[in-house]
């Protein structure tokens, strides 16, 4: 048989592994860009801002001041005869307490310091037998001007007796209970009138 020709083995050629230096090699590497100064970048940054255009500031007339309300001579009328007829009523018990020899008497204004009422009638008696005349004669006095009281308040006990003429309150104390209440301390901003007998 006739023999078979013998192949030649070859080796493969060995490959080199591509690298970026191998793939750049031959080029000349990029020069690094210098760095802009600080104030040049902001300068740069704000010349890309877009401009805002300023609008015109219209100028404000200036503000008149408020007026108060006028009143006139003819409102105020009503009103100071309306405290003159309180007062008025108020001297009726004043003297309808001097009848019945009432002590300590002391007439508070309450204008301005409360809203309930315009006066005090703060008057004291030696006993509650006295108390209960005082309130007494100021309740027939007042009927007789054609003024009731709104309510009274005490009457039985008569140690502390309120007779309430929404103008003004009566307060008829027997000394005791005055000085341990003691209502002028309560209300010593209230103006005091006087009415002689105090």
């Amino acid at each position: 048989m006739p023999k078979k020709p013998m192949l030649k083995k070859t080796k493969p050629k060995a490959t080199k592994p591509r690298t970026a230096t191998s793939k750049a090699a031959g080029t000349k590497p990029p020069k690094p860009r210098a760095a802009k100064p600080a104030g040049l970048r902001a300068k740069s940054q704000s010349a890309k801002a877009p401009r805002i255009k300023a609008l015109p500031i219209k100028a404000s007339s200036p503000r008149k001041p408020k007026l108060l309300p006028v009143v006139s001579l003819a409102e105020l009328e009503p009103v100071a005869e309306a405290n003159n007829e309180s007062l008025e009523l108020v001297m009726i018990a004043v003297e309808a307490a001097k009848e019945k020899q009432a002590r300590k008497m002391h007439l508070l204004e309450l204008k301005g310091v409360a809203d309930f009422t315009d006066y005090f009638l703060v008057c004291s008696g030696t006993n509650p037998r006295q108390v209960q005349a005082i309130c007494d004669e100021i309740d027939a006095s007042m009927r007789r001007a054609g003024l009731r009281p709104a309510h009274i308040e005490g009457y039985n006990h008569a140690e502390w007796v309120l007779l309430d003429y929404v103008d003004f309150v009566a307060h008829v104390f027997t000394e005791q209970a005055r000085e341990y209440y003691d209502l002028e301390r309560l209300w010593r901003t209230a103006r005091r009138i006087p009415v002689g007998d105090e």
